[in-house]
């Protein structure tokens, strides 16, 4: 029982991956990690595209079943050593240990080009930030606010993008 209770406490009802706390809890022992063994990793951060008017035009119903289906995706198209997790209402986060940016920009863009080819009726995109550890940041709040920046500069710049630190001007990133 309390292992069970202990499971739920870390896990998304709706979608079951990693929930924002156990999320943190990974992305400080992938920090850890990467000091010990100067390894980088990416973190992703994902926010499905006008989200809201998916639940506006079909319903909270077809709004849950677009999360759990972006959550089987990212499950499916991830590595067993990669974490997993809704940190938000339509956002995502992934660790991937091992990858430099180059490799977990490309892991983003198949994620983008795979949400494509299954949705069924309307069209599903996401917006992507990747920032890499330890280049973009030693701390999680650092890693976290840089990946955000980068992902609201993919909204800005039309959506359904993965942009890095890298790419992210003065005008397009939030203050």
């Amino acid at each position: 029982l309390l292992a069970r209770l202990k499971e739920l406490a870390r896990t998304d009802v709706l979608t079951g991956l990693l929930n924002r706390r156990a999320f943190d809890e990974r992305l400080a022992e992938e920090l850890d990690r990467a000091r010990r063994t100067e390894e980088p990793f990416t973190l992703i951060l994902g926010d499905i595209d006008h989200f809201k008017a998916i639940n506006d035009r079909h319903g909270h119903a077809a709004g849950d079943a677009a999360l759990s289906r972006i959550a089987d995706l990212l499950i499916e198209q991830s590595r067993s050593i990669d974490a997993v997790a809704r940190v938000g209402g339509e956002e995502f986060a992934l660790i991937l240990p091992g990858t430099d940016l180059e490799r977990g920009v490309g892991a983003a863009e198949r994620l983008r080009y795979a949400l494509k080819r299954t949705t069924e009726h309307e069209a599903l995109t996401m917006s992507f930030g990747v920032v890499e550890a330890p280049r973009h940041g030693r701390l999680p709040d650092d890693l976290l606010r840089k990946a955000d920046r980068a992902l609201y500069a993919a909204k800005a710049k039309g959506r359904d993008r993965t942009v890095t630190p890298g790419d992210v001007t003065a005008a397009a990133a939030p203050s």
